[in-house]
């Protein structure tokens, strides 16, 4: 015989079992799509399209050359019908071979809604060891089953060279960094040019190139640093013909001349990364060419030019009105002869002058002869 207690916990089971059965079930309206291509390539209306399925141990094939890709989620509201109109999702890996890591990086969970901007979501393929591994890529939901995707991708080390030049690789050669490679930048250069190829005996394993990030690492207490490069992937190719990567420089302390240790980090889809060091110097003699005037030029250049009118405009005017000439034409001549009396002590000589002081001499003398 059932007891009251047990018969509630069953019929309570009976129901929250229900409810679960209810709950999951197919993904109506569900689209993903992968690397920028068009929605509901991996996922179309909440069923995984075959080449993504992973039946068969397969799974979709994915360049070798490739760091990362992206799924974008959305709901299609056409074929929604009567489900949710927001839809939680998270993302994880599942069960990855030894070849491969599968690292979620950017958005790995959120919300997705109808007649909304579709949600992206990367995933890094890492390799760890050469050879073809297999990835699974979990999608779990909010009110519907879980689903799988899986990639497959051949791991093939990228023999990538650096150099100062496009003809030789005297920085790295083969993904492999030269020893006793002592690179000096000096204070007077605001930028480097390094120059990546990959080997062109790798146009068949890596036939799409590889994608490479190249970032510049240093202590910015005392410069900062920028790189600038080609986009896409790098392809195989032959010396003279390698992708340009400027390293530009903004050094921060004038005051005196530092050794700043640097590094300039190529990622490409492998846990380990091919670091270049180098040395940048910075100095009092290292601040950037100024791109203009400061404010005293142009205000002494201002003053010079409204005082070269003014002498030139007043020249004429003395010339034409009054019928000046030489230093007489002088906009305020006199108050400058006046000047230049009072400064030296020099008597302006007139003809006036000599007879004032012939009558003043003369007239002393009467005087004197009177008492």
């Amino acid at each position: 015989m059932i007891k009251g207690t047990q018969l509630v916990s069953v019929l309570l089971l009976l129901v929250a079992s229900s409810l679960l059965a209810s709950a999951a079930g197919p993904r109506p309206g569900l689209m993903i799509g992968a690397n920028k291509q068009r929605a509901g390539d991996v996922v179309y209306n909440g069923t995984i399209t075959p080449e993504w399925a992973g039946v068969g141990g397969q799974g979709k094939e994915f360049y070798s050359g490739n760091r990362l890709f992206d799924f974008i989620f959305s709901l299609n509201s056409s074929l929604i019908g009567d489900a949710a109109e927001t839809q939680a999702f998270s993302l994880y890996a599942v069960s990855p071979s030894s070849q491969l890591k599968v690292q979620p990086i950017g958005v790995v969970s959120g919300v997705i809604k109808v007649a909304s901007f579709p949600v992206s979501s990367e995933l890094m393929m890492v390799c760890r060891e050469e050879g073809h591994g297999r990835a699974g890529v979990a999608v779990q939901l909010e009110h519907y089953d879980d689903l799988e995707v899986y990639v497959q991708k051949t791991c093939v080390w990228p023999m990538i060279s650096v150099g100062s030049t496009s003809q030789q690789g005297n920085f790295a050669t083969n993904s492999t960094v030269k020893p006793n490679n002592n690179v000096v930048v000096s204070t007077n250069d605001d930028a480097s040019n390094f120059y990546v190829w990959l080997a062109p005996s790798q146009s068949e394993s890596l036939n799409n190139g590889q994608e490479v990030v190249v970032v510049c690492e240093g202590d910015r207490t005392y410069t900062n640093c920028a790189v600038s490069g080609p986009s896409g992937p790098i392809m195989p190719q032959n010396l003279g013909s390698a992708n340009k990567y400027v390293v530009t420089y903004n050094c921060i302390n004038y005051g005196k001349e530092v050794s700043v240790d640097m590094k300039l980090k190529f990622s490409f889809g492998w846990e380990e990364n091919l670091v270049i060091p180098f040395t940048k110097v910075c100095g009092p003699h290292s601040k950037p060419k100024s791109s203009g005037w400061s404010a005293a030029g142009i205000f002494f250049f201002v003053v010079f030019i409204l005082t070269l009118a003014f002498c030139v405009f007043g020249c004429g005017f003395n010339y034409v009105k009054h019928n000046r000439t030489g230093l007489d034409m002088v906009p305020g001549i006199e108050l400058y002869r006046s000047l230049y009396r009072r400064m030296f002590g020099v008597r302006a000589y007139t003809p006036q002058s000599d007879y004032d002081e012939a009558y003043q001499t003369s007239a002393a003398a009467n005087y004197q002869t009177d008492l």
